[in-house]
């Protein structure tokens, strides 16, 4: 085991030397805008886009966090822009060639918001428009948001006006088709499963217009581009009302079952992933569009379309196969009467795929691959759909699956997306434990405890990683949002004169206050990384007390598990989180044998309302501290005034005296041509006072927020005092 642990995490320094050099001459140019920096910079980032090993910039490391920081400023300042915004953005595309990168730029570095500004605010030719715009589409899939931000209200009514008018051109005989399908698939991603953004669709843009170009276009030629509107018209009504949400099903219900298997078919056969995740996407909105399960229990082609579907795998890439994998366990998770005689073929079929998967990794943990998690959720549908009898015959295949990642390499090294993957696996192990007594006596028989205990030494051990790199995550939030860039050693001593100095602090000190998508999302991600280790540990305890009911031995690992006072804080931060499932795990490892199980499920509920109110509170709390004066590295206002020495012990008069000796100091230094006699002592102090002075706009910013929310409140309530009126006066007539 201990040559398991062999790597080092705390180990920045193994980042590319590319991404050091590229920082360094971002630095460089931030401080000094000269031609001979623009031009190291723009050679820089030509070298970047033609890296081949992409794995340099998933943001492992905090040079990498750094390199993310420097591209949204090169996309964000206005200067920088200019000259260096388009070579960014073909860094991006180049970059979206990697699956944990474009995770990264979606979920941590959250890069839409700042492409969003670009796409909006600078004047393109149609090719860049169209290429910003698909690397948009590209981003967008699968992005959450839990409230509405400025730039979806600003980037909504585009898209809605990109799609009309192009529509309405290519129905006059005009081009901007492929525009019109990245705008829809755009417009599509960001309207799955986010309810805020169709909220904000029907307020902010004209919604009836975009609902009759999308019944318009449902003759089209173009199969995908007639799917993404059957599935933006099913969303739109869907949010509306109960009506609507009938009335799109009943015009949209017979058709749209058959166009998602003819795309997810066309998909197979030209091997072509996104044509088949489409498909996916759209067979779950359908799915879970009001009125829709009636249209897809009733088709009647089911057998012919997936039968096409099993037959053209065979001849399809490794990715299209896997996209075809995701497809066919949606249809699964549906339970379709005529889909049970493929079960067995989808069966050997997913462990066949896993096993190649594995086979062309040195280790399906240690070498991320996002085919095997759709292999392994595939799986997971047919044991949940699945009769007893399949199971019996295919069980040797569900624990040869499983047990393919749960081994461990002397090579290996843990990231957050091969945690999500070990996740995986054991969630399937658990499910066939739980699903009949004779599976749990055979799992004991396949597996032994030391697989379970031997994972969690090198998962602890990357858990500290992750809560190492947060916390320094935090350091380099708050610096960026004090100065808006960091300096590092080496150009900090390349920047030793006065007037050098004084340029890079004004320059850092008017940095953008938009929303900083790096600092949050750093931040969040990897409050989420820490979870998700606790999450599988807590899982690796969850199937080892399952096993221990059938096998003395695994309940005696249990028990040394237990003791453990490492482990112990996974626990207890599973049971802290709003999810549910989690928390349910963690009760049950803590009170299971102490309280019945009717209460154990009261527990369960009371923990994560509590968890939830304690969740929003603190939320707030963060918000109401970083919502003035664009500090958004303070946790609180207290913390700013204890940070401040220019505050410590001085009264308003004495700061007032203290800025008039500066102001008079720096006046006379002005006057003379020369200004290298300025004193670098002077600029502290003055930007010392600055920061105080927005210490006491952020408490009067708090204080109009108070009001503004009292105001909020009270017209919320007239609002509702007013429509019961009405509806009383409408009952009268």
């Amino acid at each position: 085991m201990s040559d398991v642990n062999t790597h080092s995490w705390s180990t920045a320094g193994s980042s590319s030397v590319l991404i050091k050099k590229f920082v360094s001459a971002s630095y460089d140019y931030f401080l000094r805008e000269s031609d001979i920096f623009l031009t190291q910079l723009q050679r820089q980032l030509q070298v970047l886009s033609s890296v081949k090993d992409l794995s340099i910039f998933e943001p492992t490391y905090m040079e990498t966090v750094e390199f993310y920081n420097c591209l949204e400023q090169l996309l964000t300042k206005p200067k920088a822009k200019t000259h260096f915004a388009w070579r960014v953005v073909v860094l991006i595309i180049h970059m979206t060639n990697s699956k944990p990168v474009l995770l990264a730029l979606r979920d941590e570095v959250q890069i839409l918001a700042v492409l969003s500004d670009y796409l909006r605010t600078e004047k393109l030719s149609r090719d860049k428009f169209e290429k910003t715009l698909n690397l948009m589409r590209k981003i967008s899939h699968g992005f959450k948001l839990e409230h509405a931000e400025a730039w979806l209200l600003r980037l909504l009514p585009n898209l809605v006006d990109i799609i009309v008018d192009g529509m309405s051109n290519s129905s006059s005989g005009g081009g901007g088709c492929e525009l019109v399908y990245s705008a829809l698939a755009t417009l599509a991603n960001l309207c799955r499963k986010n309810t805020v953004v169709l909220n904000c669709l029907a307020t902010w843009t004209n919604v009836n217009r975009l609902l009759y170009c999308l019944m318009s276009q449902q003759s089209s030629s173009n199969r995908q581009h007639m799917l993404l509107c059957t599935e933006l018209y099913l969303l739109i009504h869907s949010a509306n009302s109960a009506a609507s949400a009938a009335t799109a099903a009943q015009l949209q219900g017979g058709s749209a079952v058959a166009l998602v298997l003819s795309v997810c078919n066309d998909g197979v056969a030209e091997s072509a992933p996104e044509a088949v995740q489409l498909a996916t996407d759209v067979l779950n909105t359908v799915a879970a569009a009001p009125n829709m399960m009636q249209h897809i229990v009733s088709f009647k082609n089911y057998k012919k379309e997936v039968s096409r579907i099993l037959k053209q795998l065979d001849s399809c890439c490794s990715d299209t196969a896997a996209e075809a994998a995701g497809f066919l366990a949606t249809l699964v998770r549906l339970n379709i009467e005529q889909l049970v005689s493929f079960y067995p073929d989808i069966l050997t079929r997913a462990v066949s795929w896993i096993q190649q998967s594995s086979s062309n990794n040195s280790n399906s943990i240690c070498n991320y691959n996002g085919c095997s998690s759709t292999y392994l959720q595939l799986l997971h549908a047919l044991l949940h759909t699945a009769n007893d009898e399949l199971l019996d015959k295919q069980l040797q295949h569900f624990v040869t699956a499983a047990t393919h990642h749960l081994q461990l390499d002397n090579t290996c090294k843990f990231s957050l997306h091969k945690v999500s993957q070990l996740i995986d696996a054991l969630k399937l192990v658990q499910s066939l434990a739980v699903r009949k007594r004779i599976f749990a006596l055979n799992l004991t028989i396949s597996l032994k405890p030391e697989l379970f205990t031997g994972l969690m030494e090198p998962l602890l051990e990357f858990s500290r990683h992750v809560e190492l790199l947060r916390h320094r995550g935090k350091l380099v939030s708050r610096k960026d949002a004090d100065s808006g860039c960091e300096l590092d050693a080496a150009v900090a001593d390349t920047c030793r004169s006065a007037a050098g100095m004084s340029y890079s602090l004004m320059n850092c000190s008017t940095s953008s206050t938009g929303s900083n998508g790096l600092v949050y999302g750093y931040k969040k991600s990897n409050d989420g990384g820490v979870l998700l280790c606790s999450e599988a540990i807590v899982r690796v305890l969850t199937v080892v007390k399952t096993l221990g009911k059938e096998d003395g031995a695994f309940m005696l690992q249990y028990n040394t598990l237990l003791n453990s006072g490492s482990l112990m804080p996974h626990v207890v931060q599973c049971q802290q989180s709003c999810r549910k499932p989690l928390v349910k795990l963690a009760v049950q490892l803590l009170y299971d044998t102490t309280i019945p199980r009717d209460s154990l499920e009261v527990l369960v509920n009371s923990t994560c309302q509590g968890n939830q109110q304690q969740q929003f509170m603190s939320g707030s709390s963060v918000v109401a501290a970083a919502g003035g004066g664009g500090i958004g590295g303070i946790s609180s206002t207290d913390a700013l005034l204890q940070d401040s020495s220019l505050l410590q012990g001085a009264t308003p008069s004495d700061l007032m005296d203290r800025v008039e000796d500066v102001m008079a100091r720096l006046k006379k230094i002005a006057e003379n041509p020369d200004m290298s006699g300025l004193p670098l002592t002077d600029l502290v102090d003055l930007y010392e006072f600055k920061l105080a002075a927005m210490t006491h706009s952020e408490l009067a910013l708090h204080d109009l927020l108070s009001v503004a929310g009292d105001n909020s409140r009270l017209l919320r309530r007239s609002l509702l005092h007013a429509r019961s009126e009405n509806t009383r006066v409408r009952v009268l007539l």
